[in-house]
């Protein structure tokens, strides 16, 4: 290990601290790279990699604790050693370099935070697979949760449309009426819903127009009542039907002129489809009436 004025150069390999050691300072890189491993039972694990400019070992300036890992040179790297009277020296005349550290550890618990939420994530799964259950059906509750939220949107933005609003046109077509809007994306949710059946037929006083190819409009405009009324009985419908999913119905086909996706895949295809409506609905109260409703994180009720 060679030295000189500005900090110590290390071999490729060599260690810089040792985990289990008592350490009394930290290390800034200046030059090159170094590795951060932990070793338990015998078996080495890779933490990090630092490169010139970051810095280590500051643990050791706060506790009074042992080296929690070893860091050895890659390649050839040279590093500065930093006591705690150094330190505080060097903040009292640059207060910027206490703000630069503390940006830095806050990255360093940033992406601690995230490495620990993929680990939780895959140790849930793997949990799932020896218990026997299937991936689709343990994500049941968050589904209808989403689900449910994109409903109460578009509830929301039906009951805040003044009556004034209900039929008139954003556009020259019939289409564009509010009250079409709302009804459309019901219709459809509704259907979706079905999609494992092969009879489908949507409650009274609603037909079956949407289905026909010419885009024929329902005999009248249907009120905001009863068009509430159809959402809540597709709300319940759709609760219903994420709660008994299993993982067969999840992986089953389903034709349409579109496409043949799984019964999983048109359940959130279903679902963006009602967002994308409610959306519509409630820019469209922005626009009109300079009021919209606010976003819905999630249904209020779980499975």
């Amino acid at each position: 290990m060679d030295e000189n004025a500005l900090g110590k150069i290390y071999k490729h390999g060599e260690a810089i601290i040792r985990q289990g050691e008592p350490g009394d300072r930290m290390y800034v890189i200046q030059e090159g790279m170094v590795e951060v491993v932990q070793e338990q039972d015998g078996v080495e694990t890779i933490l990090a990699v630092r490169k010139q400019g970051e810095f280590f070992g500051e643990m050791s300036l706060f506790e009074k604790e042992v080296r929690m890992a070893t860091v050895r040179a890659l390649g050839s790297a040279r590093v500065l050693s930093v006591d705690r009277k150094t330190l505080m020296r060097r903040i009292h005349q640059d207060p910027s370099l206490a703000y630069q550290i503390i940006q830095s550890l806050s990255q360093r618990i940033r992406q601690l935070s995230q490495e620990v939420e993929r680990l939780e994530s895959w140790l849930f799964e793997i949990s799932l697979l020896g218990s026997g259950k299937k991936i689709f059906t343990a994500w049941r509750a968050d589904l209808w949760l989403q689900f449910g939220a994109a409903i109460d949107m578009l509830a929301n933005a039906i009951q805040a449309c003044p009556n004034e609003l209900w039929r008139e046109r954003d556009q020259p077509s019939e289409y564009s009426e509010f009250w079409y809007i709302a009804y459309h994306t019901l219709f459809w949710l509704d259907r979706y819903l079905s999609g494992l059946e092969r009879e489908f037929a949507p409650p009274a006083p609603f037909g079956l127009q949407e289905l026909d190819p010419a885009g024929l409009l329902p005999e009248r405009a249907y009120t905001k009542d009863e068009l509430l009324t159809y959402l809540d009985y597709c709300r319940k419908k759709c609760r219903a039907t994420v709660e008994a999913l299993t993982d067969e119905q999840a992986q089953q086909r389903c034709n349409f002129s579109w496409g043949e996706p799984s019964f999983l895949e048109l359940l959130l295809y279903n679902m963006r489809h009602v967002q994308e409506h409610a959306s519509q609905l409630c820019l469209i109260l922005g626009q009109k009436t300079s009021s919209a409703p606010g976003w819905v994180t999630k249904a209020i009720d779980g499975l």
